[in-house]
């Protein structure tokens, strides 16, 4: 694969780890308020293998293994 391709690939699963782990307080908050938006981030979030409070870094470790 291209390095330019591997380079978007990498920042594609950047900015997902960043949505689905990112202000997780929010997000979680919003899902029991039973919002659109939390919603979305749950179903999103229960497709992965990322299971309780990661950091960004580490959803992107997991995201790239899962991806692969």
């Amino acid at each position: 694969m291209a390095k330019d391709t591997l380079d978007k690939k990498q920042k594609f699963i950047h900015e997902l780890a960043k949505y689905l782990v990112g202000n997780s307080a929010e997000k979680s908050i919003k899902l029991q308020m039973e919002t659109k938006e939390g919603k979305e981030w749950a179903n999103l979030l229960n497709h992965t293998p990322i299971f309780g409070w990661k950091t960004i870094e580490e959803a992107e470790e997991i995201l790239t293994d899962f991806l692969r």
